[in-house]
């Protein structure tokens, strides 16, 4: 039996894949480079954000990769309060899960300032124990974050799934030891996360059932 469900945020719970495309394409023209479109985006997009940055031309040689993250990280957070959006029937899983008494926690590559806003701004906040999320701008691995709690939860790991949207967060539930299956709603094509051998659901609202099978 499930006893504790760890959500990816970012994709997962928050549907704010095109919003981050959108801020990143800004900071292309703003760089007379060429807008990504979605398509490329979810085929490419990987963890950590740095080596995603390098595959579609950002050079830090030119300017630290500092400057581009926070740069997004501005005009991220001049839109997401407005316009940010959970998935559809993302609250009403929380609360159902809550409800079969599975504990809830939040792991995620967002810096964990924000995360914690965003989860208050969001009226999610009371769900989750732990919440955990990285320390900068960078979204960068979460692997080592994932590993050192699960170290210290003190709770069997085959009692513990990881629900996500991309393969970073396979790669990190493999390193805690926990199951792990993947919501295509993200930010990474389904057949991504398809060909990663783990259970792969369409829409959040399917996770209930899923947990009872």
């Amino acid at each position: 039996m499930i006893r504790r469900v760890i959500w990816d945020f970012n994709g997962t719970l928050l549907d704010d894949a095109r919003l981050c495309l959108e801020c990143l394409n800004a900071m292309r023209r703003r760089r007379s480079m060429p807008e990504v479109p979605l398509e490329y985006y979810l085929e490419n997009f990987d963890f950590p954000v740095i080596e995603f940055y390098r595959k579609i031309g950002f050079d830090f040689s030119v300017e630290p990769f500092d400057v581009p993250a926070n740069e997004w990280a501005g005009l991220y957070h001049e839109r997401i309060w407005a316009e940010g959006r959970l998935h559809e029937g993302a609250a009403d899983v929380l609360e159902t899960l809550r409800g079969k008494g599975i504990q809830q926690g939040i792991l995620s590559a967002y810096k964990h300032e924000m995360l914690e806003k965003a989860l208050v701004h969001f009226n999610i906040r009371d769900y989750f124990d732990p919440v955990l999320g990285l320390g900068d701008y960078h979204a960068g691995s979460k692997v080592e974050l994932g590993a050192s709690w699960i170290r210290s939860c003190g709770i069997e790991p085959e009692k513990i799934i990881l629900i996500g949207d991309t393969v970073h967060d396979l790669e990190t539930a493999r390193a805690m030891g926990v199951g792990c299956a993947l919501i295509a709603r993200g930010y990474q094509a389904k057949h991504r996360l398809v060909r990663s051998g783990v259970p792969v659901l369409d829409d959040i609202r399917e996770v209930p059932g899923f947990l009872e099978r």
